[in-house]
């Protein structure tokens, strides 16, 4: 795992579980100008940020950084610059790892990019999305992501700011607003185990999320079903889903019978 310095915004590591300092995470919607991992590992990028400056997906970086700074964090891991794609062994530890990597974090950051920065922060209705006061929030593509399922419920801790930075509320001042939205319980929300929850009803909550890739629909819920298994891009979206429902099927098995050896 690789973390970000939040104070050169230089990529350092990797950690293993032994060597991993305390870190923030970024949970985020990807744009068509992030930076890379091959940007951050350029031997001259501490003399170019210049070049960068004009890019959001810079921008973005930067002010995790400075908020992750400013909240006694040293490190921030953020998925489009702390992976390298090209190693496909890194890829697959890194799939297989994003909702440890989530639950671990100190505090993670949800960045609403196409949030207006004049949302109200305390929704006095929340019983219903389209209600005027958060149906901003309810628009927000964020909301419609199955990455950003696992990121949701994962972290210990969670911030939400809208597009200028502006924290508009933790998880739980806002749980209320983001069960109406996701149809994800208030107890979840609250920090409750997903696991506790039936099979059915978290594969209910990605229902309507999308993802680019169509092996994703399927990579995007290991985490939350705590099962792992080999990331084949180019199997397709059938064939993913087969896969991760047997590896379900194995795992509830495996549970069964450690209950009954009690």
């Amino acid at each position: 795992m690789r973390l970000i310095n939040t104070v050169t915004i230089q990529l350092e590591g990797p950690f293993n579980d032994g060597s991993r300092p305390p870190y923030a995470i970024l949970s985020h919607t990807w744009t068509d100008d992030e930076l890379c991992f091959e940007d951050m590992a350029s031997q001259s990028v501490s003399t170019q940020w210049f070049s960068y400056n004009h890019r959001k997906g810079y921008r973005k970086i930067r002010d995790s950084c400075i908020r992750a700074s400013q909240d006694g964090y040293d490190y921030i891991w953020i998925d489009t610059v702390c992976i390298n794609k090209t190693f496909p062994d890194e890829v697959v530890e890194a799939i297989n790892s994003a909702y440890n990597w989530y639950a671990n974090a100190g505090v993670c950051y949800a960045f609403l990019d196409d949030l207006p920065a004049e949302t109200p922060t305390h929704p006095q209705h929340p019983q219903h999305p389209q209600h005027p006061q958060h149906l901003p929030l309810s628009r927000c593509r964020w909301f419609t992501r199955r990455w950003t399922l696992q990121e949701l419920i994962a972290p210990k801790s969670m911030l939400f700011f809208n597009r200028d930075w502006q924290c508009i509320g933790e998880r739980t001042s806002l749980r209320d607003a983001i069960s109406a939205i996701t149809r994800i319980d208030v107890t979840t929300l609250s920090g409750g185990s997903p696991f506790l929850r039936s099979v059915e009803c978290r594969l209910s909550w990605a229902a309507s999320r999308t993802t680019t890739l169509p092996e994703d629909v399927a990579y995007s819920l290991l985490g939350l079903f705590g099962v792992k298994m080999s990331i084949n891009y180019g199997e397709g979206q059938e064939v993913a889903l087969r896969r991760l429902y047997r590896e379900i099927q194995v795992s509830a098995v495996e549970e069964r019978f450690h209950c009954s050896s009690w």
